[in-house]
């Protein structure tokens, strides 16, 4: 291994939440959640990582815990600030999409300091989990002065930013800045229709096209959209293509399956695979995730996976 391989890391960015999960059949269960997914990928595959997140002080000590055994997790970045943790109640329908309320927000990350810790060996993953995480005046600062590929996952940026209510999808017609200059851009289907705008509208494979045309003229290399069941779109440009699930299994709970192909695919990328092979090894590992409950057990499963 080369000393730039040794000296180089990635840095991963969001927030760590406690999940209240309510499956379709009423079942109840609760986990640490948000960017621990990503963190549980990396460290069940034995890549460092380098996590930065506030976390409320009634969550440090469980962090503890679930992080005891995950040897290649850098926690410099990890604040605990002196006030409940981000919390969040899924509900998950028999059809449609998942109902979503936050409560408990912690105060948005400081990107300043980061941006002096970031060379060009340096890989930076940042993952929109509550809406709430780092400003959008920060992120642009950020972008413009770091020289480094850059994965973001728009997710919850889709979502009205409210508490203590169901939250609804809008329309993002800002999205251009916080996509300007990323390098893969990630989002799903009902994301996807917000940056379009029109959340109430599933996009066609065309509009997929189109959005993948517009992303790339803000210098975005490629954007992945995951499809649930129907698999993932990549698009580059003017090229798009789907991806079908290389095995069809019967979900336990598909909380945290993009964050795993995510952050399978971006290992991948680090390690000098193409994009195709890398979300095909990232849908994998995806499909591991699925057969399982929260970051915990995510972190067993795909530690005992022999797939590569």
């Amino acid at each position: 291994m080369s000393q730039k391989e040794v000296s180089s890391r990635v840095v991963l960015l969001g927030s760590i939440t406690e999940d209240i999960i309510t499956q379709p059949g009423g079942k109840i269960f609760r986990s640490l959640g948000g960017v621990l997914y990503q963190a549980s990928v990396f460290c069940a595959l034995g890549r460092r990582i380098e996590l930065w997140a506030h976390l409320g002080e009634n969550l440090a000590e469980e962090f503890q815990r679930l992080t005891k055994n995950w040897l290649s997790l850098d926690i410099t970045g990890i604040k605990v600030v002196p006030q409940p943790g981000n919390r969040v109640h899924l509900r998950y329908p028999l059809e449609g999409e998942r109902e979503e309320i936050l409560e408990n927000i912690v105060p948005p990350l400081e990107l300043r300091s980061l941006i002096k810790r970031l060379s060009s060996r340096d890989f930076l993953m940042a993952v929109i989990n509550s809406g709430f995480d780092f400003r959008r005046e920060d992120w642009r600062r950020l972008v413009e002065r770091v020289n480094c590929s850059i994965w973001l996952d728009i997710h919850s940026l889709a979502l009205e930013p409210v508490l203590g209510e169901p939250r609804s999808y809008r329309s993002l017609p800002d999205w251009s800045d916080w996509a300007k200059g990323v390098t893969w851009l990630q989002a799903n289907r009902q994301e996807l229709a917000c940056l379009l705008g029109h959340p109430t509208k599933q996009p066609a494979f065309n509009e997929m096209l189109f959005f993948s045309q517009k992303a790339a003229s803000l210098g975005v290399k490629a954007v992945v959209i995951t499809l649930g069941r129907a698999g993932v779109f990549l698009g580059e440009g003017e090229k798009g293509e789907i991806f079908l699930p290389p095995t069809i299994v019967e979900a336990v709970d598909t909380t945290g399956c993009g964050d795993v192909l995510a952050a399978a695919t971006v290992i991948a990328l680090r390690e000098g695979r193409p994009i195709r092979e890398a979300l095909r090894w990232g849908m994998e590992l995806a499909a591991v995730a699925a057969q399982v409950k929260g970051v915990a057990a995510t972190f067993r499963s795909l530690k005992a996976s022999d797939i590569d």
